[in-house]
């Protein structure tokens, strides 16, 4: 275990420069030649790993070739970016130290929004493991799993949606900024909602092929969790809104969420068991996300929150 967190520790040091290619890729819209790239590396590495798990290879080994092979890729990124984004300059010289300064709020608060969605994420699992046993946080995978699939399903969607966000928002007006939210709601409840509902009715089959029976007793906590996606819809308006402006807002917002998560949960365990963590993730995101603090959001953003309302579905009798 060892050996491999140091290979792991000096590839990172060879990789994380190179994930600047991926950030200019994306914010320059060229989003086709890094999905490409990066579905590359993505079955490279796992047809390498599974050719040298096939034939009994050394895991140390394995871990070597593999990183080997996916540094090697990455380093196509760079050919990538001199090819699409030529007037970029690699002189040493134009390094600005003002300009970082400049991007150093911003940053900040986009640091804090991956902290607190890390922490809304593992602290059940905590919760799980330090009240209740660590047969039970087996389970709480199990049953987390479907609804985490779906998570990153609507997490490529938006990740598609932020390099229009950060190009287009400088110049755009109030009725732009509310086209955009408007079609990134309704982009994600079309896709989303049939899936969740399909992952409803085949959580129970599903867990049971994968885990065996015993495991199907927990299936409606599975199914709970999942059914969240449908009332997760008006999300595009927290991600629009730390770029335009409502950063600070939408920080205090996941702040918030996550501590009612911790505290119902706590409660909840003690009655429900397994169930309590679910319940106080189902509640803390109902009533504690963006239907409650959408308005204020809108306000900040200067667009029409019953507008929004509308393109999410909750109110289709409402005029344009």
């Amino acid at each position: 275990a060892v050996q491999l967190l140091r290979i792991g520790a000096l590839f990172s040091v060879c990789m994380w420069p190179l994930r600047i290619c991926d950030v200019v890729l994306n914010s320059c819209m060229r989003i086709k030649e890094l999905s490409i790239l990066s579905g590359i590396k993505a079955m490279t590495q796992s047809v390498i790993m599974l050719v040298m798990v096939f034939n009994v290879c050394d895991i140390i080994y394995i871990k070597w070739v593999v990183s080997s092979v996916v540094l090697v890729l990455s380093l196509y990124g760079i050919v990538l970016l001199l090819k699409y984004v030529p007037e970029i300059s690699w002189r040493p010289s134009y390094f600005c130290f003002s300009q970082i300064l400049k991007m150093q709020r911003f940053s900040l608060g986009m640091f804090a929004v991956s902290l607190l969605a890390l922490i809304s994420v593992k602290i059940d699992a905590v919760i799980v493991g330090k009240m209740l046993s660590m047969e039970m946080l087996v389970v709480y995978v199990i049953i987390a799993k479907p609804f985490e699939v779906i998570n990153q399903i609507g997490a490529v969607l938006m990740s598609t949606l932020l390099p229009v966000a950060y190009n287009m928002l400088p110049q755009a007006n109030d009725r732009e900024k509310e086209e955009l939210i408007c079609k990134a709601i309704i982009c994600r409840t079309v896709i989303v909602a049939p899936i969740t509902a399909v992952s409803i009715w085949a959580t129970p089959s599903f867990i049971e092929l994968w885990v065996g029976s015993d495991y199907v007793q927990y299936a409606f906590w599975a199914q709970l969790f999942v059914a969240v996606h449908f009332f997760l819809g008006l999300k595009p308006l927290a991600n629009v809104g730390r770029i335009a402006g409502a950063m600070r807002l939408v920080n205090y917002m996941m702040a918030i969420k996550v501590f009612v998560n911790l505290v119902s949960s706590i409660l909840f365990v003690r009655v429900f068991g397994i169930g309590g963590v679910i319940l106080g993730t189902v509640f803390s995101n109902l009533v504690f996300g963006e239907l409650l603090f959408g308005t204020r959001i809108c306000k900040v953003l200067r667009v029409r929150w019953l507008q929004i309302l509308k393109s999410f579905g909750l109110c289709p009798a409402l005029p344009d």
